[in-house]
């Protein structure tokens, strides 16, 4: 691989308001300093740069008139899927090993629950982005992280009721550089699910089946694997920057900011 990408999560639990911080950070394009992708401006990079890099009648009109294999901000399934197997099959990015550990920590657990295998389609998925974006010498700022769902699909309520290290779920994959923990209180992160939930007329998809107490304690234990994620990748080496969801985000932005400008 040429590329050296720096990928930096956003963690938190389920409601604290990532996707409110990140929408606000990719608004504040005049702040980014020095310059950072988000996950779209990072694949609409890479596939642009191949396009060129095979420099065809058909290559190079797909890449002027902006026709890539993008829908939205998702790769389109023969293009993922060509190139994933690419990336999955350079033995130096250690990948086969991840898929072992996720696969058999999954088959050991109670089956029929249609929110893990989900979960398990979706983390292959965002794995598959990151090995495509191996590529580019970007740091690109993920609105998800890959670290939180692995932790939240594989570890048992055992291990994080008695805060025990979360490092075993963590040490095959490939890590980020950098997160950005957005925290609160778990009554502030009820308030606001629903307050959230009030707005959409119901729950989201993965809240659904859940009655109040049910949220309650999915959003502790969402709460506590941030927590612990958050020093685990400290612990591994990474830049991790504690923000305090009370805060307003043009606030936070402006510390987010700063931290990038750092890594």
């Amino acid at each position: 691989m040429e590329g050296t990408l720096r990928r930096v999560d956003l963690i938190g639990a389920n409601g604290v308001g990532k996707s409110t911080l990140y929408s606000h950070l990719v608004e504040d394009r005049h702040g980014r300093r020095p310059r950072w992708l988000t996950m779209r401006e990072a694949k609409t990079k890479l596939v642009t740069r191949r396009l060129f890099a095979k420099l065809s009648p058909k290559n190079l009109a797909k890449a002027v008139t902006g026709h890539l294999p993008l829908v939205g901000n998702i790769f389109v399934d023969s293009y993922c899927r060509r190139e994933a197997e690419r990336a999955f099959a350079t033995e130096s990015l250690g990948y086969q090993q991840f898929f072992e550990r996720c696969l058999s920590q999954f088959h050991n657990q109670k089956p029929g629950r249609a929110s893990s295998c989900l979960s398990l389609v979706w983390l292959f998925s965002r794995l598959a982005e990151i090995a495509l974006l191996e590529d580019l010498d970007e740091t690109v700022l993920f609105d998800e992280s890959l670290s939180h769902k692995v932790v939240t699909l594989l570890a048992d309520s055992k291990m994080l009721e008695e805060g025990r290290p979360i490092d075993p779920y963590l040490e095959a994959m490939p890590p980020p550089v950098a997160a950005i923990h957005l925290r609160a209180s778990e009554e502030l992160i009820m308030r606001r699910l629903t307050e959230r939930n009030r707005r959409r007329g119901g729950p989201i998809a993965r809240h659904i089946t859940l009655d109040r107490r049910g949220l309650r304690r999915s959003t502790r234990r969402t709460r506590k694997i941030s927590e612990l994620l958050a020093k685990s990748l400290q612990s591994r080496g990474g830049e991790v920057i504690n923000l305090d969801a009370n805060e307003p985000p043009e606030f936070n932005v402006e510390l987010v900011q700063r931290f990038l400008a750092r890594l």
